[in-house]
């Protein structure tokens, strides 16, 4: 692979994927006038919190899941899609049984979240992570436009859900969590159909399930400290200060988080490329690699000045007033 083949090759993905990842935030940036202008800071803290427990539960499902998949993909695809078969058989197991688990707990309020909605946290979750799955594959073989729509459309009717049900049914934080959760199902259900047509076997078989358990519970405890070092701060507030201070601060967390859609989108480009070369193990493939590494960090240290010069421009522009502090 010639370093023009490299910088072409990133660099056209890159830009799909940017598009991709700009559609996705421009959507979150029309729901936040909406939510801002629609829900009190308490109540936007409460949709924050359900997406962190969300974001946690659903790594722990995976079970390091795209990255043992990614890992073996370029090796062996029969071994890879035994894997993906086994990782669904698991998030569906899980699911099962913390909607037991919640049945039995004698809680009536979560952090702010009521006993029913836990129920469609760990269900959403459970999508989640099948989605996840879904996009890596997509991903590992380099179709960067079939991920495009797929998330998109997925982003898109969770957006258009959560406003309908917001505006005409529920009138509360509820409408979003109500958006995410059928948008989750539903697209959790086309992954599932996507995968069985590649091949994927939904099942345990003894020597992938051990594979996982293997590489993937070392991922648990390396997802739990990056949701940890990610979340805590939104937990403490919510328990120092409280549920609307939460809300508050969760707008502004979004906006800074604007310069993660770029990483996300040259990460996604260059993951094929990677785990390519990784698998040659020849000094030629590790010379690729210092290549493809160099020109992503280039592009995203460009981009990410840009954003960081606009983001505050935005914040004033597009919250409502009692955001602003």
């Amino acid at each position: 692979m010639t370093k023009i083949l490299i910088v072409k090759s990133i660099s056209k993905n890159t830009a799909i994927y940017l598009i991709n990842a700009a559609l996705i935030g421009l959507m979150g940036f029309v729901l936040i006038p909406f939510l801002t202008n629609n829900l009190p800071p308490d109540q936007y803290g409460k949709i924050e919190i359900y997406s962190v427990f969300v974001a946690l539960l659903s790594g722990l499902l995976l079970v390091g899941g795209p990255t043992i998949v990614s890992g073996e993909y370029f090796k062996s695809r029969k071994k890879s899609l035994s894997l993906i078969g086994n990782h669904l058989m698991i998030i569906i197991v899980l699911v099962i049984l913390g909607c037991i688990i919640n049945s039995f707990l004698p809680y009536t309020y979560f952090y702010s979240l009521p006993k029913n909605v836990i129920y469609l946290l760990i269900i959403t979750a459970g999508f989640l992570s099948i989605n996840t799955m879904n996009s890596t594959i997509y991903v590992l073989r380099a179709r960067p436009i079939s991920h495009g729509i797929f998330n998109i459309a997925f982003h898109l009717l969770a957006l258009a859900l959560s406003i309908f049900l917001i505006s005409y049914y529920t009138h509360n934080w509820c409408g979003r969590i109500y958006g995410i959760f059928i948008a989750n199902v539903i697209f959790g259900l086309i992954s599932i159909q996507v995968l069985v047509k590649m091949g994927v076997q939904i099942g345990i078989s003894k020597k992938s399930f051990g594979f996982i358990i293997r590489y993937g519970v070392p991922f648990l405890f390396i997802h739990l400290n990056g949701w940890i070092n990610e979340v805590i701060d939104k937990l403490m507030i919510s328990e120092i200060i409280g549920i609307g201070d939460t809300g508050i601060y969760a707008v502004g967390y979004k906006f800074g988080m604007i310069t993660m859609l770029v990483g996300v989108a040259i990460g996604r480009s260059v993951t094929p490329l990677i785990y390519e070369n990784l698998s040659l193990n020849t000094k030629k493939g590790d010379k690729n690699l210092v290549q493809i590494i160099l020109f992503a960090a280039g592009i995203l240290f460009v981009l990410s000045i840009f954003v960081i010069t606009i983001g505050p421009l935005l914040i004033k522009r597009l919250t409502h007033v009692s955001y602003h502090s």
